[in-house]
């Protein structure tokens, strides 16, 4: 746990499901979902806690020593509560 600590050092907002140190591949995967129950409009700024769907995004890394970086980040999309604004919301 200590070496997922210097990779994300600010967990807020996010939970580990899962890590594995792929040696085979040299990378390291990380499973990390979003814990955040709401979102602010980027548009209107108005929060919404109305979850539209899920989806997951994936980010990799240039490797560190032999090691490369995989993240992926399971978020939501939310929708805006704002009669007057037509947006979707994600996070």
């Amino acid at each position: 746990m200590e070496l997922l600590q210097h990779l994300l050092p600010n967990q807020t907002g996010l939970a580990l499901n899962s890590w594995n140190l792929d040696t085979a591949n040299g990378r390291i995967v990380v499973e990390l979902s979003s814990t955040q129950a709401w979102a602010e409009c980027p548009l209107c700024h108005c929060p919404s806690h109305r979850v539209h769907s899920h989806y997951e995004r994936t980010l990799k890394d240039l490797p560190l020593a032999q090691f490369s970086l995989v993240l992926l980040l399971a978020v939501g999309k939310f929708f805006c509560l704002n009669d007057s604004c037509i947006i979707g919301l994600t996070h």
